[in-house]
C-alpha cells in the first residue's frame, strides 16, 4: 500500500510515531514544491557543514520521485547522499558508505538519474544509531557508477519547521499548498512539540500566530481533554457541561503588537451563568484576586439567544455594580418586546448604559424582529503577564507553573471544574 496517499495512512501507528511524522513530512514533500526546495536548501547546508560538497537546487535537478519504508534504492542513480533529520545537530563520527545491513529506509527522494537523498529520521538525537546512516544498495552494489557520498548531511527539525512556518506567513504558497504546510505544521505542534523552533514564548518574537500556538500547547500540557479555540479570544479550556458561572479560561495573546499574553476569564458570559454567580458567589472573591495581581471591570451585554449583542461602556464602580445584581436576582431574566424601552431606560438610571447608547440599543433589539433579550451583567477578570516576562519566564520554566497556578486561583475561586491536577496550590 502507497502510505504517501493521504487517504491510506498508518492503520496501527500513533500519530506520535516517528514513522507517521516521516509520513507527513514526505506528503507535504511531494505535494508542495516550495516546501520541497525549502527542505532540499537545508539538505545543501547541512550536507556542507559535514564537510560534503552540497547537493543541487530543484530546478536543476530531474522530477523527484518519493518514497517511504522501502528496503531498496526504487532507481538507478550515479549519486546517493544520506540525510539525517533529528532534533538538534549531529555530526557523524565516521564516513557513511555500503552496507550489508537488513534496511527499512524511512525515506528516498530520488532524482534519477542523477541523484537519491535517503532519509533517516530519528526525532530524538539519543535515538541515532550511526550504522544506519549507511546504506545496502542491493541490486545497485556491484554497479561502479553508484556511489554514496562519504559524509552524510544533517537537517534539523526545527530548521526545517521554521522554513516552512515562514514560507505559509509569507503567501508564497497557493491556497492547495498552504493547507498541506499548515496541516503539517498543526500536526507537528500536536504531536513533536519539541521539534518546532517556536516551542518558548521568546522564539515566537511579536508573531501573533507563533505566540498563540504556544499558549495552546501550555494548555494542551495543562490539560489537553478540555483545550478549544474560542473564535473570540483564542487558546482556552473549555467545560461545556459546567455548572459554574464561567465555563471558558482563555490563554492568549493581546495587543497589536502584542504586548502581553492574558488569562481571561467571562464571569456571567450568559444569563444562567449571571444567576449562578450573583446568587452564590461574594464580590470578596474579586477584591482577592485584585490583591493577587487580577484586574477586573464590568462585562454587561445583552444576547439574543446564543448571541451576544450589546455592549455598553464599563461601569466605574464595580462593587456596586456586583452589589446590585446580587440584591435583584429577579432581574436576570429575559426581557420580552414591549419591556425593550423601560429596560434600556433602567440600564442608564444604574449607570450601565448612556443615553448615547440609545441608538446602538434600538438597532439590535427594539428595530429588528427580535421579540426577546437575555440579561448578561458580566464581569471580566484578566491576569496579565507582559511579554518580556513571559518570555524569561518560559526560557526558565516558569511560565507554566505561573499559568497553571493563576488558573487553579480563580478557578478555585468561582467553582470552575478545572482538572484537580493543574496548578493545586499546597
Amino acid at each position: 500500500m502507497d502510505h504517501l496517499n493521504i487517504f491510506h495512512p498508518y492503520k496501527d501507528l500513533a500519530l506520535h510515531h516517528e514513522n507517521s511524522l516521516t509520513r507527513a513530512f514526505l506528503i507535504v514533500l511531494r505535494s508542495v514544491p516550495s516546501a520541497h526546495a525549502a527542505w532540499l536548501a537545508l539538505v545543501d547546508r547541512g550536507h556542507r557543514k559535514s564537510n560534503g560538497s552540497g547537493v543541487p537546487s530543484l530546478h536543476e535537478l530531474p522530477q523527484p520521485r518519493v518514497a517511504t519504508q522501502v528496503g531498496a534504492l526504487p532507481e538507478r542513480v550515479s549519486r546517493i547522499i544520506s540525510v539525517l533529520q533529528t532534533d538538534e545537530h549531529y555530526f557523524a563520527q565516521a564516513d557513511v558508505g555500503t552496507s550489508d545491513r537488513t534496511q527499512v529506509l524511512d525515506g528516498v527522494v530520488s532524482y534519477a538519474p542523477e541523484l537519491a537523498v535517503v532519509i533517516e529520521n530519528k526525532p530524538l538525537k539519543a535515538d541515532v544509531w550511526e550504522g544506519q546512516l549507511s546504506i545496502n544498495l542491493g541490486r545497485f552494489a556491484a554497479d561502479a557508477d553508484v556511489q554514496i557520498d562519504s559524509k552524510p548531511a544533517c537537517v534539523q527539525w526545527h530548521e526545517l519547521v521554521g522554513a516552512w512556518s515562514r514560507l505559509l506567513s509569507a503567501g508564497h504558497l497557493g491556497p492547495a499548498e498552504a493547507s498541506f504546510v499548515e496541516d503539517f505544521l498543526i500536526y507537528v505542534e500536536r504531536h513533536f512539540e519539541h521539534l518546532q523552533p517556536y516551542n518558548t514564548i521568546g522564539a515566537c518574537g511579536s508573531s501573533k500566530a507563533r505566540l498563540s500556538r504556544r499558549c495552546r500547547n501550555i494548555l494542551v500540557e495543562l490539560a489537553a481533554e478540555h483545550v478549544a479555540d474560542d473564535r473570540s479570544w483564542g487558546p482556552c479550556l473549555e467545560f461545556k457541561d459546567s455548572q459554574a458561572p464561567a465555563v471558558i479560561i482563555g490563554f492568549f495573546p493581546r495587543g497589536s503588537p502584542v504586548t502581553s499574553l492574558t488569562i481571561d476569564v467571562a464571569l456571567a458570559d450568559t444569563q444562567r451563568q449571571a444567576q449562578e454567580l450573583y446568587s452564590k458567589h461574594s464580590y470578596a472573591a474579586v477584591e482577592d484576586l485584585q490583591r493577587a495581581g487580577w484586574s477586573a471591570e464590568s462585562n454587561f451585554h445583552c444576547a439574543f439567544m446564543q448571541q451576544n449583542l450589546f455592549y455598553p461602556r464599563a461601569v466605574g464602580d464595580l462593587g456596586a455594580y456586583w452589589a446590585h445584581w446580587a440584591a435583584h436576582l429577579d432581574d436576570l431574566r429575559q426581557r420580552k418586546r414591549e419591556e425593550f424601552a423601560t429596560f434600556f431606560d433602567e440600564l442608564v438610571s444604574l449607570g450601565v448604559a448612556s443615553a448615547a447608547d440609545r441608538v446602538a440599543f434600538d438597532s439590535l433589539f427594539a428595530e429588528t424582529n427580535r421579540k426577546k433579550l437575555n440579561v448578561c451583567p458580566g464581569v471580566s477578570l484578566r491576569y496579565e503577564i507582559p511579554l518580556d516576562r513571559a518570555a524569561e519566564l518560559d526560557n526558565r520554566r516558569g511560565l507554566v507553573p505561573l499559568v497553571a497556578t493563576e488558573m487553579r486561583r480563580v478557578a478555585d475561586s468561582f467553582g470552575m471544574p478545572l482538572p484537580q491536577r493543574v496548578g493545586r496550590r499546597k
